[in-house]
């Protein structure tokens, strides 16, 4: 706890466990359609309800037989099998095939009883509407999908967490699900702070901040501007603390006379500020505090630094507060650098630098960014960024280091 607004600094790792102490994850459950399920999490694991396809299914257009009549077929010796009927895709048919017989069949139509081979159509000489002639012995179960092949009945398709993605409701429309149990979106308050965005009617920063959220499955509430002035910020603050699961104010957390977020959270009762900047540049002013038990990121206003406060304490607080599955999305990555970099630390920060990959091999090659900590350039050209220790003088060409994506990739 700090009874100033001074920093001491927190090393990164720590700050954000104190950070995610203070975290609880929403418990209220609602209840959406499917087609109002993306970017949702997922309150409950989703099972499969039957095998996947439900029964064999042919992959091809063709003929269903039975292998054991192919065996002898080949151009010398053709054979002869007789039409019995034809079968439609996802059409469940009592039909059996015997020796000397086939059924025509479409992709997707399922296997009659007895039969365990499609014969496509483009190896077929059609002799009559009733006949066909093959001259190629066919293999067991195949262009067969099998029963279950995709999804075993009772397994666990998407677990609880789970971010739904536009991919996903397919399979779940497939399996005639027409609603979801996702929790409640985290509803996020954004208060900008600073003199110079009320003159201009406008806070950039906001916008950006607005769609991570959404990203990362918040719902983001814009609370406006907040003059330099504590009575105005804390009454914002405290506007929002009403309304909203987390704060998260932009700007003037630093100590200069015109930066009084900390002084106006220390004002309120029942307030703590739990975390006065961490051991990571740029974004070494990102704090943390909490009132009435209410979460507060507090962020630096400038770009580079906003960013990576906001991925460094805010992403995991918001993926904890959404419930989301933190081991499904994969945020870093193993990335080659494509050549030799000297870092400027500020010790004993670690120091954060901007990637682009620039080329996708095994490991993808990625340049590394470097400019003005007021540059919104290195934050549009990025993919990501990466953290080098406080006592490394130089990154080397061909170096491999992880990156943190600005951009998840879903691995459940």
């Amino acid at each position: 706890m700090y009874t100033n607004k001074y920093f001491k600094y927190t090393p990164t790792e720590i700050a954000l466990e104190k950070a995610l102490k203070h975290i609880k994850p929403i418990e209220d459950v609602e209840e959406v359609s499917i087609d109002k399920a993306v970017n949702r999490v997922l309150a409950e694991d989703i099972v499969a309800n039957n095998d996947i396809p439900p029964y064999d299914t042919s992959h091809f257009d063709g003929y269903a037989a039975r292998y054991e009549d192919t065996i002898e077929a080949s151009y010398e010796t053709p054979i002869t099998l007789i039409i019995k009927g034809e079968i439609k895709p996802n059409t469940i048919v009592d039909y059996e095939v015997k020796a000397g017989e086939a059924y025509k069949i479409s992709t997707g139509g399922y296997l009659p009883k007895g039969a365990n081979t499609i014969i496509p159509k483009e190896t077929t000489k059609i002799i009559n509407e009733n006949k066909i002639q093959i001259t190629r012995k066919s293999k067991p179960f195949e262009h067969v999908i099998k029963a279950g092949e995709d999804y075993r009945r009772g397994e666990t398709i998407f677990k609880r967490g789970r971010i739904i993605e536009p991919k996903d409701l397919d399979l779940i429309a497939y399996m005639k699900i027409r609603s979801l149990k996702v929790y409640r979106k985290a509803v996020i308050s954004i208060i900008a702070v600073g003199d110079e965005l009320i003159a201009e009617g406008n806070s950039p920063h906001t916008h950006m901040i607005s769609n991570l959220i959404r990203e990362f499955g918040g719902e983001p509430m814009d609370m406006g501007i907040a003059r330099d002035n504590i009575e105005d910020i804390a009454s914002k603050i405290l506007n929002a603390s009403m309304k909203s699961d987390l704060i998260v104010t932009i700007g003037g957390c630093s100590v200069g006379s015109t930066d009084l977020v900390a002084d106006a959270i220390l004002s309120i009762p029942n307030s703590q500020i739990i975390v006065r900047g961490i051991r990571r540049v740029p974004g070494r002013q990102t704090s943390f505090a909490i009132i009435n038990g209410k979460p507060i990121l507090m962020l630096p206003g400038l770009i580079q630094s906003m960013t990576i406060g906001f991925y460094t304490l805010g992403v995991p607080a918001l993926m904890k507060l959404s419930n989301m599955n933190t081991h499904c999305k994969k945020m870093v990555i193993k990335v080659k650098i494509s050549r030799r970099v000297k870092v400027e630390n500020m010790l004993p920060f670690e120091r954060a630098l901007f990637g682009r990959i620039i080329e996708l091999e095994d490991i993808p090659k990625v340049e590394l960014l470097s400019g003005s900590s007021m540059l919104r350039r290195m934050i549009i050209e990025a993919h990501g960024f990466l953290i080098i220790p406080p006592f490394k003088r130089e990154v080397l060409e061909g170096e491999v280091l992880e990156m943190n994506l600005f951009k998840p990739i879903n691995l459940q």
